[in-house]
């Protein structure tokens, strides 16, 4: 067990296709992945890092999905997908979450309005969401759910072509 680790960074590790077993490090509170070219897969056992406040998969760019139990992260604080473009499943996210911290949401991944909607469900406190480059992006979720957004950034969505009318109430 490595119960006194706190952080681990594997940036840039090319060799890493799956991540390792989470169990082993339950204290957990900062874990980077940035620019792990050939990262396919989280394991399951992300689910156990109960402590986790930060997870960067920063230009993660084999990833093509997330586990279910990454929803467990109940204290994650910042999450960055950015730059993980062929992510095409996004599991409901952090659905009825405790957590008390600032989420911030980083995507540009091409998500489908369904699928973002899906993600931000149980996201209540959310302050900042920024949208890049979202080309699939064709609406966007009622934002009332989420009194603690505080900055919404959306670029290049190219296939945004309208805000419902809906969109605060």
């Amino acid at each position: 067990m490595y119960e006194g680790l706190k952080v681990l960074d594997l940036s840039c590790c090319d060799c890493l296709n799956c991540t390792p077993n989470f169990a082993v490090a339950p204290n957990l509170k900062k874990l980077i992945l940035d620019e792990c070219s050939n990262l396919k897969e989280v394991d399951d056992s992300i689910g156990f890092l109960k402590k986790l406040v930060f997870l960067s998969m920063r230009e993660c760019v084999s990833l093509e999905k997330l586990p279910n139990k990454i929803y467990e992260l109940s204290s994650l604080a910042v999450f960055n997908l950015e730059g993980c473009h062929k992510l095409v499943a996004f599991p409901q996210f952090l659905a009825g979450s405790d957590s008390t911290g600032d989420l911030h949401g980083v995507m540009n991944n091409q998500p489908t309005s369904r699928q973002l909607t899906n993600f931000m469900r149980g996201l209540s406190n959310l302050e900042e969401l920024i949208l890049r480059d979202c080309e699939s992006l064709e609406f966007l979720p009622r934002l009332h759910e989420f009194h603690s957004l505080r900055s919404l950034h959306i670029d290049g969505c190219q296939g945004l072509n309208r805000i419902r009318k809906y969109l605060f109430e």
